[in-house]
């Protein structure tokens, strides 16, 4: 199963180049100077290395020839967050699966994947007739120069399953790519005010948080989270669309970010906050941008490569410790270097051309970097990646948000991408990282008995449950849920075993959940169905 029938590159011109198979381990084009060895295999992996050449590579396709049954389900990965989208389909020749796919028929799971941290972007075309890897190596829009060195591309990795459920098999092949990395056992439970304030927080707004989540866990003996979201910054220009830095200073919502994380640490909290790294409108980094935008007012989107920018973020951290946050949670990173959100993107990746400062680096190799540098910054600091691309995030990140937004005003968008996101991801918590839904949204705009069912999928999951609401405005009973909801959620998370969705292969939105012998329903649409048409 593991050895391919056919290898290929493709050059700076864009011309695909077939390879020769010359021994069990070493495809040529002799031709080309090009060498691909498939080095460490076993019986079901081996890693792919592109040999030191002066042939500029732009991607390397690895293909199995294999009949796929018409009976056969598939289902992937999603490049960052999920966008709704997640769910088994029939062969579907034109789609992407990125990082891993699972091919279940009536016989057996079959599991083609790339081992977290690899060094290349890595995605699955599956037809009738054939699985394929498509490997892109370039750095930006570039062919890669690999003339001074070998480039590890990434490890392949393959399983077959029978008579085991696709849930437990594909969760056990997420080991298999995690490669024994060492989650911590952690639980997160907290707060976000994103979707109640959606970017008009303050310090007197997050001491309200700090005191209503101490109070809520007050039967759990945890000190909750309480994460500041956009808005504080000193640039903060939501009517320009503006949600970048600096981040050096916050503006006059807050006294000073000192004194707020003091009081938060007072009640009991662990403090938390938002930024994104690569968004300035500060014109002495225009030179160290990547793209810029130009609305009312020019936004630069910075080169994560560039030494300038590594210092930036650096000192950025560490004014954040000076603060005395014990989390960051960084934002999107992603959309800010390809230009794209992930389920926009193509096998080009990219929106525009685009050349890094670091130029013979592969793009994966750049952000795992910038990844990295975020990592050793923040020391002991909890790290929630938001909009990060979920492969290279794994190994790194205590934290991800699997998922596009939830909403405080649209539970039709709470189930879409959040129920959606874990249902297909949750397989991936606590062996990639914490697998975070995102919150439940709270307000006047979502029927309570609604928003409960996500609150009681969340807290059945065990994943990290984070609240969003305005503590003045919950009922007695919305209290009470919250209060059982963050009990239920703190002894979940302890449980070996993962909340399962046993409906997921027919449902994108599973309503049938089981853990162990117990099994749970849950309603996301109303009886009888509430139609949102829009506005027209």
């Amino acid at each position: 199963m593991v050895v391919p029938d056919y290898i290929l590159v493709q050059t700076a011109t864009n011309v695909w180049h077939k390879l020769v198979q010359s021994t069990e381990t070493e495809w040529v084009n002799r031709e080309l100077s090009v060498v691909i060895k498939l080095e460490k295999m076993s019986e079901g992996s081996f890693e792919v290395v592109l040999k030191k050449t002066d042939t500029l590579v732009k991607r390397i396709q690895i293909e199995w020839c294999s009949k796929i049954s018409p009976e056969t389900l598939v289902l992937g990965d999603a490049f960052e967050r999920s966008y709704a989208d997640l769910g088994f389909n029939s062969v579907n020749e034109f789609k992407l699966y990125h990082w891993y796919v699972l091919l279940k028929d009536s016989e057996q799971n079959r599991m083609y994947g790339v081992k977290i941290q690899p060094n290349a972007l890595c995605s699955f075309k599956v037809y009738p007739d054939s699985i394929d890897l498509i490997i892109d190596v370039r750095s930006g829009t570039n062919a890669i120069n690999v003339s001074e060195r070998d480039l590890n591309c990434c490890t392949v990795v393959t399983k077959v399953d029978k008579g085991i459920d696709a849930f437990d098999s594909l969760r056990d092949f997420c080991k298999v790519m995690a490669n024994n990395y060492p989650v911590t056992e952690e639980t997160y439970i907290g707060s976000n005010d994103w979707y109640y304030a959606y970017g008009h927080n303050s310090h007197e707004l997050v001491v309200k948080n700090a005191e209503f989540m101490k109070m809520i866990c007050r039967d759990i003996d945890y000190n909750p989270w309480v994460v500041i979201d956009d808005g504080w910054q000193i640039d903060h220009d939501p009517e320009h669309g503006y949600n970048g830095g600096p981040w050096r200073d916050t503006n006059q919502t807050f006294e000073d970010m000192t004194s707020c994380v003091s009081k938060m640490l007072e009640i009991g909290v662990r403090p938390g906050l938002w930024f994104r790294p690569l968004l300035t409108r500060e014109t002495d980094y225009q030179e160290m941008a990547l793209n810029k935008e130009e609305n009312d007012t020019i936004q630069y989107f910075l080169d994560p490569s560039h030494p300038t920018v590594k210092k930036v973020i650096r000192d950025d951290i560490t004014q954040f410790k000076d603060w005395g946050f014990e989390m960051i949670k960084h934002d999107f990173s992603t959309v800010d270097i390809f230009g794209l959100w992930g389920h926009e993107m193509t096998l080009d990746y990219f929106k525009n051309e685009t050349t890094f400062y670091s130029n013979k680096l592969t793009t994966a190799e750049i952000i795992k970097e910038f990844y990295q540098l975020i990592r050793d910054n923040a020391g002991d600091m909890k790290i929630i990646g938001c909009n990060t691309i979920s492969h290279l995030s794994a190994g790194v990140f205590e934290l991800m948000r699997i998922g596009d937004d939830t909403s405080g005003v649209n539970f039709e968008r709470t189930v879409a991408y959040g129920v959606n996101t874990l249902a297909f991801r949750t397989v991936q918590n606590g062996i990639f990282y914490a697998a975070d839904a995102d919150c439940i949204g709270i307000s006047d705009h979502i029927p309570w008995d609604n928003n409960k069912e996500w609150l009681k999928l969340l807290a059945a999951s065990g994943t990290p449950l984070f609240i969003s609401c305005d503590p003045e405005k919950l009922s007695e009973e919305m209290i009470n849920d919250l209060k059982e909801a963050v009990k239920r959620s703190f002894e979940n998370a302890k449980r070996d075993d993962q909340l399962k969705p046993v409906s997921w292969e027919f449902q994108q939105y599973p309503s049938r959940w089981e853990r162990g012998t117990q099994k749970t329903n849950f309603s996301w649409f109303d009886k009888p169905k509430q139609i949102y048409t829009g506005k027209s």
